[in-house]
């Protein structure tokens, strides 16, 4: 017996979203977050005082963070996809109120709000383009939605610690708050639903922690989550490390007779970062030309090597370790332009949902992993040894890559 879904499904004769309705949602919420993403480590380090505290501060949000993301579908299915994303908006400016309190207690309230947030935003707009966008546009549309991106992300984390220092708390975290709300403006304009999808009558929603043994399984969801974790562990590392790494030696930036803090300067590299991301539609193009396979590993070995150039700089040299990963990101944008590929093309129709939300575990145990790791690292080596870490960890991960990732994928 099977029946119609009635709710949130859009009409029969409604157009398709096109790439740039994903791309426009993408680059909204790229400033909603990016306003805060060198804010909140500067945050959490003045607070706790020691970057391994802020590891394990960063262990402990990203075991929560892993649980709570795999109830995600279930939300989705008592709620819908955009009653979700709609939560999703929401959480991310209730984070952006809690974060004012100044407290170690509301900043590990504000993280948490704001990680699930991210969740249902990042799940329920996967599912959407895993439903409406056609396997041949997979690449272009990643790749589009990224280089949109690059606006919100290279003005915002600059301009966060802007509003933070110059202004104040309020002005930051209100500006992030407010694009939050625009986020869901946009979002209910573009009248974003569920598709049709025809589903056994009065069936349980899937548990995606049944699905976890499934996922597993498969070496090709596998390979697709290992690249997605490498590519989102580096981000993690980066946004909360370097911004400490100057604020440590108190590197500031002279230049044309300015004078930048640590702060500033570390806001400035972040944003630089984030040019990066305009090259993604150059390495979309690349990953058309030389294939998937050989694009990914490239990505993950200039990683590598330019981490632990950037490791090995340092405390000693922190500007030149800032450039350094300011040519990790150019590879690392790679990763974000074709890494999510190869799920798009492995995953089953029918166990989207489950599997999108194990699959996204990547980004919550890409910070699980890492801070876990750095927590016991900076015990005896100094800060720039979490660089030249995760520059071998890479190194790893473009072996396996070029071993195992079918060539005609």
């Amino acid at each position: 017996m099977t029946s119609l879904t009635t709710a949130d499904v859009p009409a029969m004769g409604r157009s398709r979203p096109g790439l740039w309705v994903f791309s426009t949602l993408f680059f909204i919420e790229a400033v909603a977050r990016a306003s805060l993403a060198t804010v909140i480590p500067l945050q959490t380090y003045a607070l706790l005082n020691e970057a391994r505290y802020v590891s394990y501060l960063g262990f402990a949000m990203g075991l929560g963070g892993l649980i709570a993301g795999l109830g995600v579908p279930l939300l989705i299915a008592r709620i819908s996809r955009r009653w979700t994303y709609t939560l999703g908006a929401c959480c991310l400016i209730a984070a952006a109120a809690v974060f004012c309190s100044f407290s170690v207690q509301s900043q590990i309230a504000g993280i948490g709000l704001r990680n699930f947030g991210s969740l249902c935003l990042n799940i329920v707009l996967m599912l959407y383009i895993m439903d409406y966008v056609r396997k041949h546009e997979l690449m272009r549309n990643d790749s589009q939605r990224m280089a949109v991106a690059t606006l919100g992300w290279t003005v915002g984390p600059f301009l966060g610690v802007w509003l933070y220092e110059r202004i104040g708390p309020f002005a930051a975290f209100g500006w992030s708050a407010g694009w939050s709300g625009i986020l869901i403006a946009a979002f209910w304009y573009f009248r974003m639903s569920d598709p049709d999808v025809i589903i056994p009558a009065k069936a349980p929603p899937a548990n995606p922690i049944h699905f976890v043994p499934r996922f597993v399984s498969q070496p090709r969801l596998m390979l697709a989550w290992m690249i997605a974790m490498g590519r989102s562990g580096f981000w993690g590392t980066l946004f909360v490390y370097e911004p400490i790494l100057f604020k440590k030696t108190g590197a500031g930036i002279d230049a044309f007779g300015l004078h930048l803090s640590s702060s500033d300067a570390a806001g400035i590299l972040i944003s630089l970062s984030q040019v990066m991301l305009i090259t993604a539609l150059f390495w979309g193009r690349t990953g058309g030309r030389i294939g998937l396979r050989a694009t990914v590993a490239l990505c993950f070995a200039g990683m590598s090597g330019t981490l632990i150039l950037a490791g090995l700089a340092g405390e000693s040299v922190p500007l030149l370790a800032g450039a350094v990963l300011l040519v990790t990101s150019f590879f690392a944008t790679g990763l974000d332009a074709v890494g999510g590929v190869p799920f798009y093309r492995s995953v089953r129709a029918r166990e989207r949902a489950p599997m999108t939300a194990v699959y996204r575990t990547y980004l919550d145990i890409g910070d699980l992993i890492p801070n876990l790791v750095y927590g016991v690292v900076l015990l005896w080596l100094p800060l720039g040894a979490v660089f030249a870490v995760y520059g071998v960890a890479c190194l790893g991960f473009a072996a396996v890559c070029w071993r195992y990732l079918p060539r005609g994928m």
